[in-house]
């Protein structure tokens, strides 16, 4: 068989050739319970029996390969001598078969189960405590996609819920499980029976009915996988469908992940993804997804993981060392372009320090200048040490397809030489020793009652203690090694902020 057609849904030709046709019968015939099949009579309420007037309906070539679904000749219909039908009579047989979701040559796949089947819990329920008991995983990822068959059996229809509600009821049932098997794990599901731009909607391919607005049904604290990257309206290609799933879950309230690679063998697809990821908030991370164990593609994820465009790569300035009165440090950075398109270069990169001197703020941006190194960015007007000056900076870097990086903020403290104790001249309150080792001392003109913050580099606090008198010491030996902010809060809201090393 040769076919030939137009894509994008428009008007084309189908040729067919070589086939034949053949009769399906009565194949994988599934016998749930609540759906065994029946033979009657279309308009009369004549009903037989299987075992009496037809031989009980098995497809033995289905039980036997264990949910594998391979094409094969259908077992029949046979009629038991001495029963109601006869040659010649016309019977209608009613039964339930799977439908594989994704076929292979063989005409084997997975198929979705009735979510609506009460013997199916226990299952899930012993399957999961099986493998929980195995690898005490505090993360588990459910499967909830491309579910291409649903409400069509009496165990579904009696319930007389769409699809939607559905398989919104089959996903907090099994989230009950997983909670009651190893309480406080993380769920994980993937997007696309839950998004409105994907699969969620009336009539997706065999579902019989509505899934739109299970997406509200569904709990909020799981993190959906996001892999919505295809483009179901051919006549506006410029939709960017990626970012309107990513923002349509955002807006939601779920955390996400993006799924990018799908063995597509260039990094367009990666690339694509890691730009709509842009701006949309409670991203975690990136999946490599590969069906065909292809790892080929694994750097070039990993560093579009990192950045979709300019990649910076800085080292701050260590910390530990004395930044003396007028000292400047030597900021720099590598700074590269889009290692996977060659016409990429770096336009601009720029340093911008924010200080506070004396309760005062200001922000200054720099230009960086490329080094004789092509990569090398270096700063002419560098930081410098002021007494009673905290520096935070950022550099940030743009690139010529407009793409713009921009560093985490890093902080710099003005460190006085190691045996100098620190000393506020607006307030008259003091720090020593400094460096420390044990115990901090503050010094100070009242006994106001004041709170003391100690912070480190970014901002954390990792002590807190109060006061009432002039002079106080507290015990810091559990403070591991580096360099900290001691933040006096006094009454009136006043603060005073001293940095001090600890040994």
């Amino acid at each position: 068989m040769s076919i030939a057609v137009c894509g994008g849904g428009a008007a084309g030709t189908v040729w067919f050739d070589d086939f034949q046709v053949e009769d399906a019968g009565i194949t994988n015939v599934l016998r749930p319970q609540s759906e065994l099949p029946t033979v009657s009579v279309a308009g009369k309420s004549i009903v037989y029996f299987e075992g009496k007037d037809y031989a009980t309906v098995v497809d033995s070539v289905m039980e036997k390969n264990q949910g594998s679904y391979p094409w094969h000749t259908s077992p029949g219909f046979q009629v038991i001598p001495g029963g109601k039908i006869h040659n010649g009579d016309t019977v209608q047989v009613h039964f339930i078969r799977p439908n594989p979701v994704v076929n292979s040559s063989n005409g084997d796949g997975s198929t979705m189960v009735c979510v609506s089947e009460d013997t199916l819990y226990p299952i899930i329920q012993n399957q999961l405590k099986l493998v929980d008991s195995q690898y005490h995983s505090n993360k588990y990822f459910m499967s909830h996609d491309e579910i291409r068959e649903m409400n069509w059996d009496s165990a579904c229809q009696r319930r007389h819920l769409s699809p939607g509600a559905l398989l919104a009821d089959n996903v907090k049932k099994c989230d009950s499980i997983m909670q009651e098997v190893h309480p406080g794990v993380e769920r994980f599901d993937w997007s696309d029976m839950f998004d409105s731009l994907h699969n969620a909607h009336n009539n997706y391919y065999l579902d019989n009915g509505d899934l739109t607005g299970d997406w509200n049904l569904i709990p909020k604290d799981f993190t959906i996988v996001n892999w919505n990257g295809g483009v179901p309206d051919y006549s506006k290609p410029e939709i960017n469908f990626r970012k309107q799933s990513l923002n349509f879950f955002a807006n939601l309230g779920f955390s996400q992940i993006t799924s990018p690679y799908y063995d597509e063998q260039d990094t367009k697809n990666i690339r694509a993804w890691r730009d709509s990821m842009e701006g949309v908030p409670n991203i975690r991370g990136m999946m490599y997804t590969t069906w065909a164990n292809d790892y080929s593609f694994l750097t070039p994820f990993a560093d579009y993981a990192w950045s979709a465009g300019p990649m910076i790569v800085h080292e701050p300035p260590n910390l530990f060392e004395t930044i003396t009165e007028g000292e400047y440090v030597l900021i720099n950075a590598d700074v590269f372009a889009d290692p996977y398109n060659p016409a990429d270069s770096i336009v601009k990169v720029t340093y911008t320090q924010y200080d506070q001197l004396n309760g005062k703020n200001d922000t200054t941006v720099y230009t960086m200048f490329q080094d004789t190194a092509a990569h090398v960015y270096k700063c002419a007007n560098l930081t410098q040490g002021d007494p009673g000056t905290d520096v935070t900076y950022q550099i940030e870097a743009t690139d010529l397809e407009g793409l713009t990086r921009t560093t985490p903020r890093y902080t710099i403290f003005h460190v006085p030489s190691a045996g100098v104790n620190v000393t506020s001249v607006k307030s008259g309150i003091s720090i020593y020793p400094n460096p420390a080792q044990t115990t901090l001392t503050l010094f100070r003109n009242d006994d106001e009652p004041s709170t003391i913050l100690i912070n480190d580099i970014l901002g954390k606090e990792v002590a807190h203690f109060e006061t009432s008198t002039q002079t106080s010491t507290f015990d810091i030996q559990n403070i591991p090694a580096g360099v900290y902010e001691c933040m006096i809060t006094e009454p009136s809201g006043a603060r005073t902020v001293l940095p001090f090393v600890k040994e």
